[in-house]
């Protein structure tokens, strides 16, 4: 079956056709647009699996088969931690399938796009809850809008030491905030399950995080690995 996978974020759409690498194209705040651009460059798929926090994708799909992920209490051997488990993100809950799938162990999954999202796990799939914090453009945007800051370009990013221009030290400081917002997760999550879980990144800034971790690893297709296993179970 000539299947394809679509993980459409609040900035980007990630997709893949079944054995093929992913590729992924911003949206500029109109993913039935590029829902259709991509779909112009692929051979028609038999079917679409879709991972989708916009809610327009059934639409601008319409016309071909097409399954979209919800969370559920339990799938691919993990279970959610919520008590509703719907209310669980289709992106968060992929990327949860992905990780008990391609990864053993205790996991804390951090998708860094548009929001910085944090979901621990324990090694027998047992989801425990997660975190959401503004991602990096979306936090510096909040912080110049609402204050006198205006945005200016270039300047240094205080990724060693101080920056030294107002630019830079916003940009430093949105950064080392989502470094200690990771961080603590982990910290959090060790005293939980009692070890310290494997940091597991995707999302657009993922390599930039999880530079600062020594033991991260990044695995950016790892939405769309959860749909492959969520579209295969029996």
């Amino acid at each position: 079956m000539n299947r394809l996978y679509v993980d459409v974020g609040n900035s980007r759409i990630k997709y893949a056709q079944a054995g093929g690498a992913m590729a992924a194209i911003a949206h500029h705040g109109n993913p039935a647009s590029a829902l259709s651009q991509i779909l112009e460059t692929l051979i028609r798929p038999d079917e679409i699996i879709v991972a989708d926090v916009t809610g327009v994708a059934a639409v601008a799909l319409r016309g071909h088969v097409v399954r979209t992920l919800t969370a559920s209490a339990a799938s691919c051997g993990v279970t959610n931690g919520y008590p509703e488990p719907a209310r669980l993100g289709a992106d968060r809950w992929a990327a949860l399938i992905g990780a008990r799938v391609r990864h053993r162990g205790a996991v804390c999954v951090v998708d860094a796009g548009t929001a910085i999202t944090v979901d621990a796990m324990s090694a027998d799939g047992a989801h425990l809850g997660g975190w959401i914090a503004p991602g990096f453009a979306l936090a510096v945007s909040a912080l110049v809008q609402g204050t006198r800051f205006a945005r200016t370009l270039g300047g240094t990013d205080g990724a060693v030491g101080f920056a030294t221009d107002t630019a830079g030290a916003i940009h430093a400081g949105v950064r080392h905030s989502a470094l200690g917002f990771v961080d603590r997760a982990r910290r959090t999550a060790t005293q939980v399950l009692g070890e310290a879980p494997q940091l597991l990144f995707c999302g657009g800034d993922a390599a930039a995080l999880a530079a600062e971790f020594p033991d991260a690893v990044v695995d950016e297709p790892l939405v769309l690995h959860g749909l492959m296993a969520w579209a295969d179970q029996p």
